[in-house]
C-alpha cells in the first residue's frame, strides 16, 4: 500500500458494522458447524456482499461477541442487551427500514419506542448495535452508505427517505399516518423551491424569470417567519400562523414543473 492509498479509502461506514464482523467472524471461525456456516450469510440479513465495511474496532467488544453468541446458538435467550429482540427487528424487512428509516433521519430513542411500542432498552440497543450511526462522520459518509452500502429493497426505501423525507416513506410505505412537523416540511419545500429556481433562472425565457422571482420571494419571506418564530417564544404557533397569512405567488407549484 502506498502512503496515499490510506487517505484514499473506499470502505463504507456502515451503521450495521457489528453484523458485518460478526458474520466475518463466525464464518472463518473453526469451531462453528459448516451448518451455520452457510446459513450465516450477509444477504441472510440483507446485507451487501459487494461492499468494504469500515470496522471502527478490530478487536471484538462484549456487544459483538453476544451477537456471534445470539447466532451460533439454538437455545439463546434475551439477557440485558436484548441481542435477541433485536435480531428479530433486524430481521424483519419493514420493521428494520422503519426504525433505521427513523433513526437515519435524527429521531431518539425514546420518541421511537414511544411511537412504535417499543420496549425502550430494546430500540437503545438496537441504536448502539445494529444500525450504529455514530461511524458516520458526514454526510458524505451517510451518502455513501445510502447509495452504494444498501441493496435490495432496504436500497430503495433509503433512497427513497434520503430523496423524499421519511414522512412521505412513512405514508406511502408503511401506510402509517403523517406526523409532519412544520419545520421540516417547511425544509423540504425550500429544497425542491430552490431547485427549480435555479432551472428558471437559468432559462432564457423572460416569463421563467418572473416564475422563479416569484417563488424566490415566497420561500424567503416563510424562511424569515421561520426564523423569527424560532427565536420567540410561541415557537409553533407563530409559525403557523405566518403559513396562514404569507400570501402565495399567484402560479402554483405545479406550474413550475
Amino acid at each position: 500500500m502506498s502512503i496515499l492509498d490510506q487517505y484514499k479509502s473506499s470502505k463504507i461506514r456502515h451503521p450495521s458494522w457489528r453484523m458485518y464482523k460478526a458474520i466475518a467472524d463466525i464464518r472463518e471461525s473453526k469451531t462453528a458447524s459448516l451448518d451455520t456456516v452457510s446459513e450465516i450469510t450477509l444477504p441472510a440479513f440483507g446485507l451487501s456482499e459487494k461492499i468494504d465495511v469500515y470496522i471502527p474496532y478490530p478487536v471484538n467488544d462484549e456487544l459483538t461477541d453476544e451477537i456471534i453468541i445470539a447466532l451460533t446458538h439454538e437455545n439463546y435467550k434475551d439477557n440485558e442487551f436484548k441481542i435477541a429482540s433485536c435480531l428479530s427487528i433486524f430481521c424483519d424487512v419493514k420493521a428494520r427500514q422503519l426504525i433505521e428509516g427513523m433513526l437515519m433521519c435524527g429521531d431518539i430513542p425514546q420518541d421511537i419506542a414511544q411511537e412504535l411500542k417499543y420496549d425502550l432498552s430494546i430500540v437503545q440497543t438496537y441504536a448502539q448495535v445494529f444500525f450504529d450511526i455514530s461511524v458516520w462522520r458526514s454526510d458524505a459518509d451517510r451518502l455513501a452508505y445510502i447509495t452504494r452500502g444498501t441493496t435490495g429493497d432496504d436500497a430503495r426505501i433509503k433512497r427513497l427517505i434520503f430523496e423524499r423525507g421519511f414522512e412521505y416513506v412513512r405514508v406511502k410505505e408503511f401506510n402509517m399516518p403523517s406526523r409532519i412537523r412544520l419545520d421540516s416540511a417547511l425544509q423540504t419545500i425550500f429544497g425542491d423551491a430552490y431547485q427549480v429556481i435555479l432551472e428558471k433562472i437559468k432559462s432564457g425565457d423572460n416569463e421563467d424569470h418572473k416564475i422563479a422571482q416569484g417563488w424566490a420571494k415566497y420561500t424567503l419571506d416563510i424562511y424569515r417567519e421561520l426564523k423569527s418564530s424560532a427565536k420567540g417564544t410561541g415557537g409553533i404557533r407563530e409559525l403557523t400562523i405566518a403559513l396562514q397569512t404569507s400570501k402565495a405567488p399567484q402560479r402554483s407549484i405545479d406550474d413550475l414543473e
